[in-house]
């Protein structure tokens, strides 16, 4: 289970330019928060303060009981490229978290095998990453990053590099994975139905300087399957999310604009 996050007036400045504006945000123990805006929103800054690996100018973030005030240990990330190393094998790249910590190698190694089990794997375990798809190695990083069982998993844009189809899949295959022990999520992306089928909430940035626009519930049953973003309710939450980022001028939806939802996501 994870732990719950506390931010509190958060600020980030670089060279005297504000990029992240006073910034609030409580996720509870083992929710799915996505994160959504424009780009230089300060998306990314925020995940990075959350995981100690950059400082707020101003404000602090705490985990559970403690100030983050250095890099974070119970925690995985997952950036867009999976950064696996070519001369170790799937196996050994999930198991690096492992290793890199001293833990029982025959209790993660069952770990190991059982996370890529549920992400598609079987099988691949003793393939290279340059025998792997995108979407597969991606699904390598995610699994590496779950293997030590973290109370935090931070997502910057995880499948931005891949395929709609390779997408689709990867968000099936990430629902199934924090199901099984629920860890707390924030998830950065700029896809609004991204966001909206894996997330409990979705935080909606505005523009640099970054700020919380608005903090929307996703209130459908799990666990979702793809067929979900058929429904009226589903693109409800994305018309609502879509209509904020056109009242603050990120995407635009003037009477001769013929564009449809999804070009409205590609303008995030």
């Amino acid at each position: 289970m994870g732990q719950p996050i506390r931010i509190e007036q958060a600020t980030k400045s670089y060279n005297g330019m504000e990029a992240l504006s006073p910034t609030s945000l409580t996720v509870a123990e083992g929710e799915f928060v996505s994160i959504v805006g424009p780009s230089g929103c300060g998306k990314s800054t925020l995940l990075r303060i959350v995981a100690g690996l950059d400082s707020a100018t101003k404000g602090r973030v705490s985990i559970g009981t403690r100030v983050v005030d250095k890099p974070e240990t119970d925690v995985g990330i997952v950036f867009q490229s999976p950064v696996l190393l070519d001369w170790r094998t799937v196996l050994d790249n999930v198991m690096i978290q492992a290793e890199a910590r001293k833990l029982p190698r025959d209790l993660y190694l069952k770990r190991a095998r059982d996370l890529l089990g549920a992400a598609g794997l079987d099988g691949f375990e003793g393939a290279y990453p340059h025998q792997l798809s995108g979407g597969m190695s991606q699904r390598v990083s995610v699994c590496r990053a779950l293997v030590h069982d973290p109370a935090l998993l931070l997502m910057d844009e995880p499948f931005g590099a891949l395929d709609a189809l390779t997408r689709d899949q990867m968000m099936v295959d990430l629902q199934k994975l924090w199901l099984r022990s629920r860890p707390t999520v924030l998830f950065v992306t700029h896809s609004v139905q991204e966001a909206v089928f894996l997330a409990d909430r979705i935080v909606v940035m505005a523009p640099r300087p970054g700020r919380v626009e608005a903090v929307i519930d996703v209130d459908l049953p799990r666990p979702r399957r793809l067929s979900v973003r058929g429904t009226p309710a589903f693109n409800a939450i994305v018309n609502e999310i879509l209509r904020h980022f056109q009242r603050m001028g990120v995407i635009r939806d003037d009477e001769d604009d013929q564009s449809t939802p999804q070009d409205a996501e590609m303008a995030l």
